[in-house]
C-alpha cells in the first residue's frame, strides 16, 4: 500500500492511496515480470482528484476487514474509509504548536506524521490501563461523548421526506426536499452510527436519485439537514 503525495503529478497536484499487487513467488520478486502490474489493483482519491492533497508526510494501513486508515499529515487529519472510499469516521488534530485548541476552533499548523491501528490484543498493551481520561481540546463545548448511536435513530416525526422503493437494492429515489427551499446535506447512516454516504443537493430538486448497490444488506437512517431543517426517515437495503 502507498500514499501517493502526488506533487507535480501531469494532471496536477493531488495525492491517492493506491494498493499495488507485484508479482510474487511467495515472498520473492518474479523477476521474469519486472514491470508489472501495469496499475494498482486500488485506488483512492476521495471521488475527485482535487479533493485530496497532502503534499508531503501522511500514510495508509489498510485493516483486517479491508477497510483502510490513513493520515493526512499536512492537513493533521486521521480517517478510515471502506473498500468502496466511503468515509466512516474522520478525527482532526487539535493541538497546535503553541498549546490545544478549544473545541470548534479551526486548526492550523496541526500537522502529524503517521497513525497506526492496534488491535486490543496488542501485545504492548498487555500490564498497560487503556482508560481515556480527559480531552485534547482546551475547552470542550460539546460534549466528550463519543457514543455514535445517541440519538441517530430518532426519524422527525412531521418529514417531508419520502423515499421508495423501501426495502431496496439498487437505488432509492428521494422526494420532498424541494419543500425546505434550502441546499441540503443528505446523508446515509449504517446501524453503528457511521456516515456511509453522503449527497448534496441544491434543495429543488423535486426527486433525487441515490445509489446504494454499495452498501450492506440492513437497514439505515437517511437525513436531510438544511441551515434551519432537519428531517430523517428509515430505510432497508436488501
Amino acid at each position: 500500500m502507498v500514499f501517493n503525495n502526488g506533487i507535480a503529478r501531469p494532471g496536477g497536484n493531488y495525492s491517492t492511496i493506491e494498493i499495488i499487487n507485484p508479482p510474487l513467488s511467495g515472498y520473492n520478486y518474479n523477476a521474469t515480470l519486472p514491470y508489472l502490474p501495469a496499475a494498482p489493483t486500488w485506488k483512492y482519491n476521495n471521488m475527485n482528484v482535487h479533493n485530496f492533497f497532502a503534499q508531503n508526510i501522511s500514510g495508509a494501513q489498510q485493516l483486517a476487514n479491508g477497510n483502510v486508515i490513513y493520515t493526512d499529515g499536512p492537513g493533521g487529519t486521521f480517517a478510515e474509509i471502506d473498500s468502496n472510499g466511503n468515509k466512516l469516521w474522520e478525527y482532526v488534530n487539535p493541538i497546535i504548536s503553541t498549546g490545544p485548541l478549544s473545541q470548534g476552533t479551526t486548526p492550523s499548523t496541526n500537522a502529524v506524521f503517521h497513525c497506526n491501528f492496534y488491535p486490543t490484543n496488542f501485545s504492548g498493551f498487555v500490564g498497560k490501563t487503556l482508560t481515556a481520561t480527559t480531552i485534547l481540546e482546551n475547552v470542550n463545548v460539546i460534549s466528550d461523548s463519543c457514543t455514535l448511536t445517541s440519538g441517530l435513530f430518532s426519524p422527525h416525526a412531521n418529514s417531508n421526506l419520502k423515499i421508495y422503493p423501501n426495502p431496496a437494492t439498487d437505488q432509492i429515489q428521494l422526494e420532498g426536499i424541494q419543500a425546505y427551499n434550502e441546499k441540503a446535506v443528505i446523508t446515509i447512516i449504517d446501524l453503528y452510527g457511521r456516515v456511509v454516504q453522503q449527497v448534496d443537493s441544491n434543495g429543488d430538486e423535486k426527486t433525487i436519485s441515490i445509489g446504494i448497490k454499495q452498501l450492506s444488506a440492513g437497514t439505515y437512517l437517511l437525513k436531510a439537514t438544511t441551515k434551519n431543517y432537519t428531517s430523517s426517515h428509515y430505510f432497508i437495503k436488501q
